[in-house]
């Protein structure tokens, strides 16, 4: 993984292995190695500017989107738990259906998701629930954190 501390204007302080591993043995799963050595570099931050952005083609429609924040531990786990114990918030089914963990939010009410389960594992989504309907289904945008993070632009590159 590339040291992607490059790409943020605000890292939090790193967080120690031991308590990474005690939360994955409390989720019952790894988190993917990717997330895993962010959270090594930093507890979550704030991407710089430039490089907070991103678009994507959803159907015949195109759709900008920026991120907010990335997660620390303790949001990653909690949204997972709080996914596990009640199906539904707000009448959106939480993302624990499609096997991801939320590792970042977007400025218009979305999510960044990384899969933890073979099938999708490493793979990066996003779910824009002011576009969802009854059923919210993740679009995914790149193979790898990595590639998810060389895509990003700034808010002037945006084509939508």
């Amino acid at each position: 993984m590339e040291d992607i501390r490059k790409y943020f204007k605000q890292l939090e302080k790193p967080i120690p292995l031991q308590e990474i591993e005690a939360a994955e043995f409390k989720m019952g799963f790894s988190i993917p190695k990717s997330y895993r050595d962010f959270l090594l570099l930093g507890n979550g931050g704030f991407p710089n500017d430039e490089k907070c952005c991103f678009q994507i083609n959803v159907g015949h429609e195109y759709y900008g989107d920026s991120i907010s924040d990335f997660h620390g531990l303790a949001s990653v786990v909690g949204s997972y738990e709080g996914g596990v114990e009640s199906e539904h918030d707000d009448g959106y089914p939480y993302f624990y259906h499609y096997e991801m963990l939320g590792i970042a939010t977007t400025h218009l009410g979305g999510g960044i998701y990384i899969g933890y389960l073979p099938n999708n594992y490493e793979k990066i989504f996003w779910i824009n629930y002011v576009i969802g309907q009854d059923e919210i289904m993740p679009v995914k945008l790149s193979d790898s954190l990595d590639e998810f993070m060389q895509m990003l632009i700034s808010d002037e590159q945006l084509d939508v």
